[in-house]
């Protein structure tokens, strides 16, 4: 990891961006329904209609961001078909290539989703400051933890599965083919 730093750091910011974005977005919005709800004003139409088109765009801006992470995912990976190969010439089973991925993906998502988690307080706190007279928000951590598990299922879905694709080609074929 150390020598593939530079690599992963370009992996790094689609999953922050992924993270830091939902989080914000999502949270901003449920203050925003909430502290509607505890004024006690009512919904009209157009509030209704307004806070589903912003779900939408929220939606699609998120879907931006973790289509972007896993284009990132898949041409980091892919572009690793030499190395593979040449591990397993080496001496390393696919098993093992597979296992070394799979911690790869492991501190990629801790390390993304931390500062992406801190991107999005940075977003929430003054929001909900100005919203509701509080500093931090009475909303669970039942956003977070989505946001969290679909990074890390995106990340180790494609890290692994472009993986596996790279592992069913003969080491020595990859090896050639890359020179």
């Amino acid at each position: 990891m150390r020598r593939r730093a530079d690599q992963l750091a370009g992996i790094l910011m689609p999953m922050i961006l992924f993270t830091g974005v939902a989080i914000a977005t999502l949270y901003m919005q449920l203050i925003a329904s909430d502290a509607l709800d505890a004024n006690g004003v009512q919904k009209t139409a157009d509030d209704k209609n307004l806070e589903s088109l912003n779900l939408v765009i929220v939606g699609i801006i998120i879907a931006f961001a973790c289509i972007m992470l896993i284009n990132t995912l898949y041409a980091a990976t892919s572009y690793r078909n030499r190395e593979f190969g040449g591990q397993r010439l080496a001496g390393a089973t696919p098993r093992q290539v597979q296992i070394m991925v799979a911690v790869e993906s492991l501190v990629l998502t801790a390390t993304g989703v931390t500062f992406g988690t801190l991107a999005g307080i940075v977003g929430i706190l003054p929001y909900n400051i100005v919203r509701t007279d509080t500093v931090w928000p009475e909303q669970g951590p039942g956003t977070w933890i989505t946001v969290t598990a679909l990074a890390a299922t995106v990340t180790f879905l494609t890290s692994l599965g472009t993986t596996r694709r790279s592992l069913q080609t003969p080491a020595v074929d990859t090896i050639t083919a890359a020179v």
